[in-house]
C-alpha cells in the first residue's frame, strides 16, 4: 500500500507554503513533483531530497524523504532516479509494452480529469470504458502510459493491448491471457484457438475487480465489442483519433501541449537541459529559440519530440535548428530520429496517413481539409465552411469524416473549428503551384461571400473575419491573385480598420486593394475612386494633409467622370475637402466647398440623411471658429437629428455632433448644458469602440476640460488620470494638449 509523505506535507502547511512555492524554490519542472512526493506515489531523487532539507532546515528522516525500508537506518541506499516509483505502488499484475517515459512532463489537467473520470463510482458489475481522443501525435498513448504507472497501485492488474489490427488484438490478448497465467506458456498460442484465450482473458476480467484494461490506437469501434467483458468492476481506457465514441464510452480531447510547457518539454528532449532543471536554467537565447521552436510545431508532441531527437543527434543547437526549419521544413518532418523505438513513425508519415484514408473513403472531406489549409487555423467559423457543401447537412456529412481523424476539431458552442498548424503545412507542401493557386482563390472567394459590409451594425463580424483578410491578403500577393472580391474584401476590410483607429493595417490593406484595381479596372472605376477617398480619410488621421488633398482630387476628378459635378457621391469629395480646408484653418474655402456639397446632397431626390448630416457638421465647426454659436447650435441640433433618424441613437457619428454641441455650450461658459452631452458621448463611445480607440480618450479629456474650466478639479483629475492610463495616448496630439493642460492645472 502507498502511504502518503505526512511529514513533508506538514512541514510545508507549518510555513503556510503552496505546493507551486515549495516547486519555485526548489526549481523542480512542475508542481506535480511536490504532490506525487506527499502522496508517496513517488521519492524525490539526492539532488531535490538535499534542496528540500535546505528549504525547510530539516533533515531527511524528519521530512520523511527516506524510503521505508530505510526509515530506521539513514545510510540506506537512495534510488537514484530523479522521480522514483515506490515498488509497492506497481499493480501484482502489469503486462506494459512501454516504459514509462522519463520526458514526460505536463499534462496535469488532463491526468487530474482522466483520475477524476475513472475514480468515479462504477456502474454496478458493469466495465467503465473512457477513452482519450485526439489528433496523431498529439500525446494520447503517452498520456496513457503516465496513468498506468503514476495510478498502477490502485489496480491489481494493467492490461495493454494494440487495437490497430484485428490481428494484433488478437495476439495481444493472447498474451494477456499468458500473463494472467490462464495458459500454460510453453504452449504455442498458435496451436490453440486464439478465441479461446480471448475468452478466457474476458472471464478473467468479469470474475476480478479493480484492473485497468488499456486499448491503444483504436480505430475501428465496432472491433472493440467481441473484446469487451459484458461485466465486471474494472476500467477500460482507449486511445483514438476519432471523437465521436457514441454511447461505447465516455471521452475527452486531448489538446496540444502548452507553449510554455512544450519549450520545456524541447529542451530537455534535446538534452539541452537535465530533466532536473526548469526553464529558466537555460540561457536566455536558447529560451527564446525553444519557445520559437514549440510555436512552428504548434505544441504537438511527437513533432517536439522529432524536434529535440534531431538537436540531440546533430548537435545543432535549438537556434541551429530553427534555421534548418524554416529552409527544409518538408524534409525534417519527413524524418524520423534513429532512438524512435516508441513511435517509429514521423510527423508527416503519421498525419498523412491519416488524410490519405479520408480521401480514399470521401473525396469532398478531403477537398474541405484542403480549403482549410489555407486559412486561419485556430478559429474557423462554420460560415466560411459553408460554400464547401450543398447544404447544411452536407456539410454536417462530411465533418463527420472529418473528425473520425480528429484532424479538424469542432466547437459547437461558437460554431468554429481548428486544425494544427503542422496537419496545413503538410497538406499545403503536397500541391503543386497551380493547385495551391487553385484553393487560394477558393478562400479568398469564400472570405468576400461572407465578409459584411463596413456598416456600424456590422462591426462585429468585420472583427470575427479579419484574421481571414490577412490570411487573404498574403495569399493575393503569393499567388499573384487579382480579381474583383480581393479588391472587395480589401477595401471593406480597410475600411473597417480605419473606423477602429488601426491605421497601419488599414492602409496596407486600402493600398493593395487600390494597386490591384488599377491593375484591373478601367482608370475611372468607382473602386479605385473609393480607394483614393478612403486613403485620403487616412492621412489626415495620420497628419499627412498634401497626400490626403492629393488623393480627393484624384477621387473627385474619378466621380465627376463617371457621374457629373452634382451627384452625391462628387458631394462626398467636396465635403472632404472643405473639412481637410477646415483642419487647415482656411475656412473661407472650407465654407465654400462645405455648402456646395450640402446644396447638391439637399436637392437629391432622395437625401441621404447622414450626408446632409456630415455637411452640416462640418459647417456648424466653422460657424464655432467664427463665434457664430447661434448657428453653429441650430445647425447642430439638425444633425444630431438626422444621425440620430438614419443611423441610430448608438451611432459614433452621433457622439460627435453630442461633442461638438458641448463644445458650443462649453465656449459659452455653459457648462451645465454642456456635460450631459459629452456624458451621453462618451457612453456611445465606450460602447461602439474598444478602451484603447482614440475616440474614448478624446471624449475623456473633453470631460476633464469641462470640468477644469468648471472649477471642479477632482472630476477633471478623475477623467485626465483614465486619459493617462490608455496607451495610445501619445499618438493623438490633440489629446496630449488636453491632457497636459489639465495637468497643469490640476
Amino acid at each position: 500500500m502507498v502511504k502518503p509523505n505526512h511529514y513533508l506535507r506538514h512541514a510545508r502547511d507549518l510555513h503556510g507554503w503552496s505546493q507551486s512555492y515549495v516547486t519555485e524554490q526548489i526549481n523542480a519542472p512542475a508542481s506535480s513533483y511536490v504532490s506525487r512526493w506527499e502522496r508517496g506515489i513517488a521519492t524525490p531523487s539526492p539532488f531535490y531530497r538535499e534542496k528540500l532539507c535546505l528549504l525547510f532546515n530539516k533533515n531527511a528522516y524528519e521530512l520523511g524523504l527516506l524510503p521505508q525500508n530505510a526509515i530506521e537506518d539513514e545510510t540506506a541506499p537512495i534510488p537514484a532516479d530523479e522521480d522514483t516509483i515506490n515498488s509497492c505502488c506497481l499493480s501484482e499484475i502489469m503486462s506494459m509494452p512501454y516504459r514509462r517515459n522519463l520526458f514526460f512532463m505536463g499534462r496535469e489537467d488532463a491526468l487530474a480529469r482522466l483520475c477524476e473520470c475513472l475514480d468515479r463510482t462504477k456502474r454496478q458489475n458493469t466495465p467503465y470504458l473512457f477513452a482519450i481522443c485526439g489528433l496523431a501525435g498529439v500525446g494520447k498513448t503517452q498520456l496513457a502510459v503516465e496513468y498506468a504507472y503514476r495510478y498502477a497501485q490502485k489496480y491489481q492488474a494493467v492490461l495493454w493491448a494494440n487495437t490497430s489490427s484485428f490481428q494484433v488484438l488478437m495476439a495481444d490478448f493472447a498474451s494477456m491471457a499468458h500473463t494472467l497465467h490462464l495458459f500454460d506458456k510453453d504452449i504455442d498460442a498458435g496451436e490453440q484457438n486464439q478465441g479461446n484465450m480471448v475468452d478466457a482473458v474476458k472471464m478473467w476480467l468479469e470474475q476480478n475487480t479493480e484492473w485497468l484494461l488499456i486499448l491503444d490506437n483504436v480505430e475501428d469501434l465496432e472491433l472493440l465489442r467481441e473484446f469487451l467483458p459484458q461485466v465486471g468492476n474494472g476500467n477500460i481506457l482507449f486511445t483514438t483519433r476519432t471523437l465521436a465514441t457514441g454511447t461505447l464510452a465516455d471521452s475527452f480531447e486531448l489538446e496540444r501541449m502548452q507553449i510554455d510547457e512544450a519549450a520545456l518539454f524541447l529542451l530537455h528532449r534535446a538534452k539541452i537541459l537535465s530533466i532536473e532543471e526548469n526553464f529558466d536554467s537555460a540561457a536566455l537565447v536558447e529560451q527564446q529559440a525553444a519557445l520559437k521552436v514549440a510555436q512552428l510545431m504548434d505544441g504537438l508532441p511527437l513533432a517536439l519530440d522529432q524536434a529535440g531527437a534531431y538537436i540531440e543527434e546533430t548537435l545543432c543547437g535549438v537556434l541551429g535548428f530553427l534555421d534548418l526549419y524554416r529552409k527544409s521544413h518538408v524534409q525534417f518532418l519527413r524524418r524520423r530520429g534513429k532512438c524512435a523505438i516508441d513511435h517509429p513513425e514521423s510527423v508527416a508519415t503519421t498525419l498523412l496517413l491519416c488524410f490519405e484514408k479520408i480521401q480514399q473513403s470521401n473525396s469532398a472531406a478531403a477537398d474541405l481539409l484542403y480549403f482549410c489549409a489555407f486559412v486561419y487555423a485556430d478559429s474557423i467559423p462554420e460560415t466560411l465552411l459553408s460554400g464547401c457543401a450543398s447544404d447544411t447537412f452536407q456539410l454536417n456529412e462530411i465533418i463527420s469524416d472529418v473528425l473520425t481523424y480528429s484532424l479538424l476539431s469542432r466547437n459547437p458552442l461558437n460554431k468554429t473549428f481548428k486544425m494544427h498548424r503542422l496537419v496545413q503545412s503538410l497538406l499545403r507542401d503536397m500541391l503543386t503551384n497551380k493547385q495551391k493557386q487553385y484553393w487560394a482563390q477558393k478562400v479568398i472567394y469564400h472570405v468576400s461571400q461572407v465578409f459584411p459590409d463596413h456598416s456600424f451594425m456590422y462591426w462585429s463580424m468585420c472583427q470575427e473575419y479579419l484574421p481571414y483578410v490577412h490570411v487573404c491578403s498574403i495569399l493575393a500577393e503569393q499567388y499573384q491573385i487579382q480579381n474583383t472580391e480581393i479588391v472587395r474584401v480589401l477595401y471593406q476590410a480597410g475600411f473597417y480598420l480605419l473606423e477602429q483607429a488601426q491605421y497601419q493595417v488599414a492602409e496596407e490593406y486600402l493600398q493593395q486593394a487600390l494597386c490591384i484595381a488599377q491593375r484591373i479596372y478601367p482608370e475611372d472605376e468607382i473602386y479605385i475612386s473609393d480607394c483614393f477617398y478612403r486613403l485620403s480619410i487616412l492621412f489626415q488621421y495620420t497628419d499627412r494633409d498634401e497626400q490626403a488633398i492629393d488623393y480627393l482630387r484624384k477621387a473627385l476628378l474619378i466621380r465627376e467622370h463617371l457621374f457629373d459635378v452634382e451627384h452625391p457621391a462628387t458631394a462626398e469629395c467636396l465635403s472632404e475637402i472643405g473639412f481637410l480646408f477646415f483642419r487647415q484653418k482656411n475656412y473661407e474655402q472650407a465654407q465654400e466647398f462645405c455648402q456646395q456639397a450640402l446644396s447638391i446632397w439637399e436637392k437629391t431626390p432622395l437625401p441621404a440623411d447622414s450626408m446632409v448630416a456630415a455637411g452640416l457638421n462640418t459647417l456648424a465647426k466653422i460657424y464655432r471658429v467664427q463665434q457664430r454659436y447661434s448657428q453653429a447650435e441650430s445647425f447642430l441640433k439638425r444633425t444630431l437629428q438626422l444621425w440620430e433618424r438614419s443611423l441610430g441613437e448608438k451611432h459614433p457619428s452621433v457622439a460627435l455632433a453630442l461633442t461638438d454641441l458641448a463644445h458650443v455650450y462649453q465656449d459659452q461658459k455653459l457648462y451645465k448644458q454642456a456635460e450631459p452631452l459629452l456624458l451621453r458621448a462618451l457612453s456611445i463611445c465606450e460602447q461602439a469602440f474598444c478602451i484603447r480607440h482614440p475616440r474614448v480618450a478624446a471624449s475623456l479629456s473633453d470631460l476633464a476640460a469641462l470640468y477644469q474650466l468648471w472649477g471642479m478639479p477632482g472630476n477633471a483629475e478623475r477623467f485626465y488620470k483614465q486619459v493617462m492610463e490608455l496607451e495610445h495616448l501619445s499618438s493623438t496630439s490633440e489629446i496630449d494638449t488636453h491632457a497636459e493642460l489639465i495637468y497643469t492645472s490640476v
